[in-house]
């Protein structure tokens, strides 16, 4: 049997039917001969779309006690060792458990010729989900944990009245950092309040959440204005809306700021943006305006090289899938970028565009504005909010009564493990849309008038131009009709964006 046999069920294969409450109510058969075995599934309008897989990838999978340590579950096997030419010789239903099914051994001999792999119900959902959801559904990705916790993507006047804060003493149980966990993945952020005026107690909070990840700044940080500093939030200077370490990969995908001492004195806030919200809107008009394309094709260098540490790392602005056009992540970081290489192509047709993108993300309404007091330890996602504050007030420095937060992170993967384990809770957030629909935001018409006002200027400058010719109307119409409303994981695909453009 060819590719074929994943698609086609032989008549003469063996079959059984399976209806098991535990299947969420959809009808499955499953047929096997040979060395292929078929998930035959009744669809919901009707058909039946069958999905074929071969008896080394299920025996790969077995968990028994025989090819899983009951302790440690890591392979008494290997997958080099199983025979290419496994054959499956039944199928049998167990209705409280899963399916029982049975392989030869070619090289066994009594009992040793024949294996028993007992898939589990959920293991049978997974098999016979989409393709897409089998790729990445079970895998501990972001967006496993978004189908966990939809995000609401937010302007300055809707995140204060949706963020709910959680005490240091709720912290302490299940049920705090469920709090903790559903509000970082839904808004992005949370404050927690009370927490103890110790220096390592922005440790014990992470360490509620998961593993801290340590950078070379160490396990913590202090953020405090110095002499001599070697970061500029170490100065008294404004820090504009950034990200932090995106020189390193992956970098952190959350961090804590808790408020050791707030210096007794005028506020100095710290100011978040949703990167991702304004990430998305502007694939949703990417085609229509390819003033906007340098910010999906220009990779932008980090580095930091300084006290024997060196690292790089490369990033467009708005990272996408170019197969299906899905967005990624947005990467913004002025303080903290390279030194662009010397090419034959202008940068001017990037700072035309990059220059749009910031002023969209510090407008008022894009904004929030958060007083840091002590005792407040704020967690946020470095990777889809950027975060930044204005100049420290002058007297504020080395010397005066000062302000004094302790820093730490928490790596991409501890997090998502994090969220994932969690033990369901009822939710306190009462959303009437999680997912807010990008495509009919009141704030898009004026983007789409500035963009045109933007896009004309690049054409009238010889220095900045367009690397593709914009839609006519009648395209534009086009585009909009077949982009529908926009989604989750991106715009709707395109042929003509189905292959990333020429870079200048």
């Amino acid at each position: 049997m060819g590719v074929k046999a994943a698609f086609t069920i032989p008549n003469d294969a063996s079959r059984i039917n399976v209806d098991n409450a535990r299947l969420d109510e959809f009808k499955l058969m499953v047929a096997w001969k040979g060395s292929w075995i078929w998930f035959s599934v009744d669809e919901s309008d009707g058909r039946f779309k069958s999905r074929g897989f071969h008896a080394t990838r299920i025996r790969d999978g077995c968990n028994c006690s025989k090819c899983r340590d009951p302790t440690s579950g890591n392979k008494l096997f290997s997958t080099a060792d199983i025979p290419p030419d496994l054959e499956v010789l039944r199928v049998e239903e167990e209705p409280l458990v899963g399916l029982r099914i049975t392989f030869s051994e070619p090289e066994g001999s009594g009992e040793e010729a024949q294996h028993e792999t007992m898939v589990p119900w959920s293991d049978v959902q997974y098999w016979t989900a989409n393709r897409r959801l089998r790729r990445w559904g079970h895998l501990p990705t972001m967006a496993a944990v978004r189908r966990r916790f939809k995000p609401f993507f937010w302007k300055s006047a809707q995140v204060e009245k949706q963020m709910k804060r959680v005490s240091w003493e709720e912290l302490q149980g299940p049920k705090g950092v469920f709090k903790v966990l559903e509000q970082v993945t839904r808004l992005g952020l949370v404050v927690v309040t009370d927490v103890p005026p110790e220096r390592d107690a922005v440790e014990a909070v992470a360490r509620r959440l998961g593993p801290l990840r340590e950078t070379f700044y160490g396990r913590t940080f202090e953020v405090r204005v110095k002499a001599d500093a070697d970061n500029v939030a170490y100065t008294g200077r404004a820090l504009p809306l950034h990200q932090d370490l995106l020189y390193l990969s992956p970098p952190p995908r959350i961090q804590l700021l808790h408020c050791y001492d707030d210096g007794g004195a005028a506020q100095t806030p710290t100011v978040f943006c949703d990167a991702e919200r304004i990430g998305r809107i502007l694939l949703l008009l990417r085609m229509q305006y390819p003033v906007l394309d340098p910010l999906f094709t220009d990779p932008v260098p980090y580095t930091y090289r300084a006290d024997g540490h060196y690292y790089h790392n490369e990033h467009p602005v708005i990272d996408i899938d170019w197969r299906d056009q899905a967005y990624r992540q947005l990467w913004w970081s002025p303080p903290f970028a390279g030194h662009q290489q010397v090419a034959e192509y202008s940068l001017g047709p990037w700072i035309h565009a990059a220059h749009f993108l910031a002023a969209l993300a510090k407008h008022p309404s894009n904004t929030f504005s958060l007083d840091l007091e002590a005792g407040q330890c704020v967690i946020f996602d470095n990777l889809r909010l950027l975060h930044g504050r204005p100049a420290i007030p002058p007297g504020r420095g080395p010397g005066a009564a000062e302000r004094l937060l302790y820093g730490t992170y928490i790596a991409p993967d501890d997090f998502y493990s994090a969220v994932l384990n969690l033990v369901d809770i009822p939710s306190i957030m009462k959303f009437r849309r999680f997912t807010k629909d990008i495509s009919v935001e009141p704030d898009l018409g004026q983007i789409r008038a500035h963009l045109g006002a933007l896009q004309q200027a690049a054409q009238d400058n010889p220095q900045i131009g367009l690397r593709r010719q914009p839609p006519t109307d009648e395209q534009a119409h086009a585009i909009q009709t077949r982009s529908g409303r926009w989604r989750l994981n991106g715009a709707a695909s395109h042929k003509e964006l189905s292959s990333k453009p020429q870079v200048w």
